[in-house]
């Protein structure tokens, strides 16, 4: 039997290490369940509604070749990753 914890692993695998909410919901795994996986330190949310596995720095340097600074100085992030 698949845990929840795999299947947001493999949800994750499956769209190139960034997943959106929407894909872990339609994969079976719960918000709740994706808040309880970063409490846990499983899963990273980089930004409203997508998420990366803890500690993957390479995803994290990806991640920020999306983003670009505005007039403040604020990184934001481009809608970019469907």
């Amino acid at each position: 039997m698949t845990t929840k914890l795999e299947l947001a692993k493999a949800t994750l695998r499956a769209f190139g290490g960034i997943a959106k909410t929407s894909d872990f919901l339609s994969a079976g795994v719960a918000k709740k369940e994706l808040g309880a996986f970063c409490k846990a330190r499983e899963l990273a949310r980089i930004r409203q509604g997508y998420y990366q596995l803890a500690g993957d720095e390479g995803m994290q340097k990806k991640w920020k070749a999306f983003a670009k600074k505005d007039q403040y100085g604020n990184r934001r992030f481009l809608n970019c990753i469907k």
